[in-house]
């Protein structure tokens, strides 16, 4: 990702980041002054003069000091809330943007990377405007600035100053780069290997252990890990080298300068006094440049998490279902709502679909089913049931035919109303680590009040969890455990199903429901 798309990012907030810029550069000219008076004062001080010609510099040193605080504190506060927002909007628009891609267009991605992405690559990108934008452009116009402010008072050592920044940021920048090379840019793509390690190990505990297989796991944290070592030892040694190239640069301009403004003092081209005043305004004018290298090699770093999170918002337009737009679009108005009343009916003509556009799972199905009916599919595995019901709940789109529901096209629906009137139910269904409560409660599709106990009960027995629900001292307070872990398979399966009891929609859509339940069990819940 360019600086230009990592700008555009935070675009929404530039009035603020450049407010800030500005505040920071005005907080290092006041250093720049601060330096400056003080010294003035003290050679000025050196000659006893009556002391009321001090005062305006002693006023000057107390103002630049209590100034430069104020505008370092205004800096820090706008420039964080400014990131912080701009964080917000990209969570948001990364959220936007996998609400459409959700489930089938991210299986690529594992859970643990995913999570990366969301998390810790976003909160990488705060590092651009506070490390990156902000000390670059402040250091820019505090060091022109400077540059000013000396070849005002001595062009000789205006010039001498301008050519040591120059220098010295060019050098240590490119010496850092040198040093720091493009496997920095691979920082973020390593450290959500390592992540995506330890996840694997955390969530295959049991079987990694079962099958002797922790040591090769240990390993493969450990390489992951002593890879990140290294580029922490790489940056760390050219963050050594710029500093040196830089303290060098900055000796140099101060030994230059005084050998000039010396010469300037002996043929009175500026008087003693102002010579503290040349003298030491390199000594502070430096510090707008030393974190230039720093910036350098955050930069490249950025560049890898932010080219993990463009890689989702970049997705092309026309990849993408419509339906988070047009959710968005109806919010508020109704005016996009096309299932004004119960589902009447469900129409395949000639579906064809797939999980993915070089295989077709289901062909030229067709279908017409009225309120009320029930339709079953048999098959052995593979055959496609899974699919019909991933189109049913419009999760991947028809390839060739007609998805009717009331006579509607599935692609003018808002995949949200969709949802209000279609409940899928499977084995994969996640339960929450939570109480038994919520994971009922999260099924409850009315806004007006929230279910009663009675109600949960009631979803309870009829997916025949009853008799183990009624054993329980906790009742609905039940903790799970996380994915159900204190629940048995059979179990879960009833809470997955005792969901859509409580949800109650127009269409269920229940792909393999008995799963892990023993005859009996399932012909009473299916009954």
């Amino acid at each position: 990702m360019t600086i230009r798309e990592l700008i555009k990012l935070f675009s929404p907030q530039r009035g603020r980041l450049v407010a800030a810029s500005l505040l920071a550069a005005l907080s290092m000219i006041f250093a720049f002054a601060l330096l400056a008076t003080s010294g003035w004062l003290i050679s000025r001080a050196s000659q006893q003069p009556p002391v009321l010609t001090l005062e305006v510099a002693i006023v000057g040193v107390r103002t630049f000091a209590l100034g430069r605080a104020m505008l370092r504190y205004s800096e820090r506060l706008i420039s964080h809330d400014a990131t912080f927002r701009g964080l917000a909007k990209i969570r948001v628009d990364l959220y936007d943007k996998l609400e459409t891609l959700v489930p089938t267009r991210l299986n690529n991605l594992r859970n643990s990377d995913l999570f990366t992405r969301l998390v810790f690559d976003v909160d990488e990108l705060q590092y651009f405007p506070l490390r990156v934008a902000l000390p670059i452009i402040s250091g820019i116009l505090s060091g022109l600035c400077a540059v000013i402010i000396s070849a005002t008072i001595l062009p000789s050592a205006g010039a001498t100053l301008a050519i040591c920044l120059v220098a010295s940021a060019l050098f240590s920048v490119l010496s850092a780069s040198l040093i720091a090379d493009a496997s920095v840019e691979n920082t973020a793509n390593e450290r959500a290997r390592l992540r995506n390690a330890i996840g694997d190990l955390l969530d295959g505990m049991a079987d990694i252990t079962n099958f002797n297989a922790l040591p090769s796991a240990f390993e493969k944290i450990s390489n992951h890990e002593s890879s990140l070592n290294r580029i922490t030892k790489r940056l760390a040694k050219a963050a050594g080298i710029s500093n040196s190239v830089q303290s060098l640069f900055q000796g140099t301009c101060i030994v230059i300068t005084l050998i000039v403004s010396v010469n300037a003092v002996n043929t009175h081209a500026i008087s003693g006094v102002m010579l503290a005043v040349v003298v030491l305004l390199p000594l502070a004018t430096f510090e707008s440049i030393v974190s230039f290298p720093t910036a350098v090699a955050t930069y490249k770093q950025l560049r890898g998490s932010s080219n993990r999170i463009q890689e989702i918002l970049a997705i092309d337009d026309e990849e993408i279902d419509s339906d988070a737009v047009a959710d968005r679009t109806s919010e508020g108005d109704g005016s996009n709502h096309q299932l004004n009343s119960k589902i009447q009916s469900i129409t395949f003509n000639h579906v064809s679909a797939g999980w993915n556009a070089q295989h077709t799972n289901i062909h030229d199905i067709s279908v017409h089913l009225q309120s009320g009916a029930t339709f079953g599919v048999i098959g052995e595995s593979g055959s496609g049931k899974s699919t019909i019901a991933a189109v049913l709940l419009k999760i991947i789109r028809p390839t060739n035919g007609q998805y009717l529901i009331n006579q509607i096209d599935v692609r003018d629906i808002p995949m949200q109303e969709l949802h209000e009137h279609f409940i899928g139910v499977n084995v994969n269904a996640h339960i929450f680590g939570t109480t038994l409560r919520e994971n009922l409660a999260l099924a409850w599709m009315r806004n007006d009040r929230q279910p009663t106990n009675e109600e949960l009960c009631s979803a309870l027995k009829l997916a025949a969890l009853d008799d183990w629900f009624n054993k329980l001292p906790e009742g609905l307070n039940t903790y799970v455990g996380p994915n159900g872990s204190k629940m048995s398979a059979g179990q879960q399966q009833r809470l997955r199903l005792a969901r859509i009891f409580v949800a109650n929609p127009d269409v269920w859509v229940l792909d393999e429901p008995t799963e892990y339940l023993n005859t009996s069990l399932a012909e009473r819940v299916m009954a």
